[in-house]
């Protein structure tokens, strides 16, 4: 899986993690596909989103996933303050989470569980 720093390869870990565990019986028994992005998506303003990761759920609903790399940047963090709503507004986007590397994974990943277990009982 290609990705864009070490950062992003932990965000990529925790999400494969995830799914294999979602997909067990025992798990949720739920298939999700993870997408790294090649290209932008653009709204219909004209607007470019670039998530960095694409959940896709079995009804082709999506949460989308940014991780946060830069906490200390004033102009990244007003960058995705911008951007991040719109990213909610693309099409099937159920949700946007952010991953903050350093942040306990246990959360994401709770987070995220909840997110696919809504998702799979509303099928």
């Amino acid at each position: 899986l290609p990705v864009d720093s070490a950062l992003e390869r932990e965000t990529a870990e925790l999400l494969l993690a995830q799914m294999t565990y979602w997909a067990r019986d025992n798990g949720l028994g739920v298939k999700v596909q993870l997408e790294k992005p090649l290209f932008p998506e653009i709204l219909p303003d004209g607007t470019a989103c670039h998530p960095d990761f694409i959940l896709w759920l079995p009804d082709r609903k999506r949460i989308l996933v940014e991780t946060m790399g830069l906490a200390d940047d004033p102009d990244y963090l007003a960058s995705k303050a911008r951007t991040h709503p719109r990213m909610r507004q693309l099409p099937g986007v159920v949700a946007l989470v952010e991953h903050h590397p350093g942040d306990d994974a246990a959360k994401l990943q709770r987070m995220l569980t909840a997110i696919v277990a809504r998702s799979a009982k509303s099928r």
